[in-house]
């Protein structure tokens, strides 16, 4: 029974020792910037382009067995997407989503349907296809979408986020009228029936660690996409996280290099 318990903790201690997750749950960061969505909506006259980065979600990821990872679920403030025209925002806004009404719209992972690999190692990839339930506009509908994860344990992290760190990329493309969003009339030569939403998020196993948002505008860590030159924070000189990340810094953020944008 001794010599059970002995190698039971020597397994256990080298799997700490290895930074193993073994289906840890990895949420995002509040003030990450390497959390956004984009949509797109193509017609004939013009493309509409928005995105958003106030995004929280988790995901219980299991990279020695990827199949059975679960337990996903993102949520954007659609109130926040801004596609660089201020009165279009706000016919978005108001005529379009009602955001006033439904300020969010969630996807849920209901399934992995395949996996490029069974498992992967830190700095590892995988490709998914997945089936999920997007909430928006007050209906909920059933999509499917590809997306990719890539792995990184603490040491390769290299400190942007605490512990070990996920990115998901995940594509999928929906029909307006799947959630009964009509296009205003004076939208009409302007918005397409069907929009591409491109999702990405950076997601940590150790949140908790991450003071005042480490790694984003807000907390002054290495953030706008791993940019604002690691300088000394970006406190009001990086044009703000909600907007979409760096925003455009210039010169540098708090003189510390720029946001590599």
């Amino acid at each position: 029974m001794k010599a059970t318990r002995l190698v039971l903790s020597a397994f256990l201690a080298l799997g700490m020792a290895s930074g193993a997750v073994w289906g840890a749950k990895f949420e995002t960061n509040p003030g990450d910037p390497g959390n956004r969505v984009t949509f797109e909506i193509s017609a004939p006259l013009e493309t509409i382009v928005g995105t958003s980065a106030a995004v929280k979600g988790h995901f219980k990821f299991d990279p020695t067995n990827v199949k059975a990872s679960s337990g996903g679920m993102f949520v954007v403030d659609v109130a926040k997407f801004r596609t660089g025209i201020d009165l279009r925002d706000e016919h978005l806004r108001d005529n379009f989503l009602n955001t006033k009404k439904y300020p969010n719209a969630t996807f849920t992972l209901d399934k992995i349907t395949k996996a490029s690999k069974k498992s992967i190692k830190p700095g590892e990839s995988v490709e998914l296809d997945i089936e999920g339930t997007m909430n928006m506009h007050g209906v909920k509908h059933k999509e499917k979408a590809t997306a990719t994860v890539t792995y990184f344990d603490k040491e390769a992290a290299g400190g942007v986020l605490p512990g070990n760190v996920i990115v998901v990329k995940a594509s999928f493309q929906i029909a307006l009228a799947d959630y009964g969003i009509k296009r205003p009339e004076m939208l009409v030569l302007k918005v397409g029936e069907v929009v591409d939403i491109d999702l990405t998020s950076r997601l940590t196993d150790a949140p908790k660690m991450a003071s005042g948002g480490g790694g984003g505008c807000d907390g002054g860590g290495g953030g706008c996409d791993g940019g604002c030159g690691g300088g000394g924070g970006c406190g009001g000189g990086c044009g703000g996280c909600d907007g979409g990340g760096c925003g455009g810094c210039g010169g540098g953020c708090g003189g510390g290099g720029g946001c590599g944008e």
